[in-house]
């Protein structure tokens, strides 16, 4: 017999795992083409100056937009990188992993929302490994899911600031901190 708790428990769950997801990829979506953007125009600037060029013409401004298609690529590819590790984490059973590594990786995927509301993510990490058993995708979420709260306090106090995430070992226990500097709630909200 299934218990209406444990069921609502489950889709709620559900639920704000598609959330998480739906925000990550929406932010690294516009990262992506952001950096699609450069690369595409740096690329056309690149092949038309080659069918313009002549023999002795200055190879510096070639040298510039090959550079900035470099440089933007290797963006493009740790978004990638990013996204795929976050979805290899999902599916992870449990194990033994370091929080400290949890933490940084769920910096990475929600910097960039961060950065375009002009509020800033410190990392605050213990500086031993962190290392519990647990579902990694499971922290990873309940993690995510902090930060963006955080992030749309702040945003909704019209706020610039910071979320500070932090890791601290109390014995064999690992515990995860997430702090922002908004206003904060009022009592009896």
């Amino acid at each position: 017999m299934n218990n209406p708790d444990s069921e609502y428990l489950d889709l709620l769950c559900q639920r704000q795992s598609l959330e998480v997801i739906s925000e990550l990829t929406s932010g690294l979506a516009h990262e992506l083409n952001n950096a699609m953007s450069v690369l595409w125009g740096n690329a056309e600037l690149l092949r038309e100056c080659l069918e313009e060029m002549t023999e002795g013409d200055d190879l510096s401004e070639l040298r510039k937009q090959a550079n900035t298609i470099h440089s933007w690529t290797a963006t493009s590819l740790a978004v990638g990188k990013r996204l795929y590790a976050f979805s290899r984490r999902q599916r992870e059973p449990p194990g033994t992993v370091d929080v400290n590594e949890l933490v940084g990786e769920c910096l990475d995927l929600c910097r960039y929302r961060c950065q375009r509301q002009q509020i800033l993510l410190i990392a605050d990490l213990h500086p031993e490994p962190a290392k519990v058993e647990v579902r990694p995708g499971l922290v990873q979420q309940a993690i995510i899911n902090l930060i963006l709260n955080a992030r749309e306090a702040l945003h909704r106090a019209g706020e610039e600031g910071s979320i500070r995430v932090g890791t601290e070992v109390v014995g064999a226990k690992v515990r995860v901190v997430v702090e922002d500097d908004g206003p904060g709630v009022e009592a009896g909200q």
